[in-house]
């Protein structure tokens, strides 16, 4: 099994984002729908989702992206 990093085809991740263990800033905001520099803004504020730093890099992991969404939600009433 190779380690290498999952590579772009055709404009297309070989492996989609939702399955990833880690998400670099750039994906988190294509994954969540924000921009880099929201996240970067939510990041040094403590209000966004949790994030790992390793080294020198920001990892956002998919299931912390939905708790945060799932701990936010607001509105809808009683149905």
């Amino acid at each position: 099994m190779s380690s290498a990093p999952p590579e772009h085809k055709d404009g297309q991740w070989t492996v989609p984002l939702r399955e990833r263990a880690g998400l670099g800033t750039a994906d988190a905001a294509i994954y969540v729908g924000l921009s880099v520099a929201t996240l970067k803004k939510y990041r040094l504020s403590g209000i966004g989702p949790r994030y790992a730093r390793v080294g020198s890099r920001i990892i956002y992991r998919p299931a912390d992206f939905d708790a945060y969404i799932a701990k936010n939600v607001v509105g809808g009433g009683r149905r």
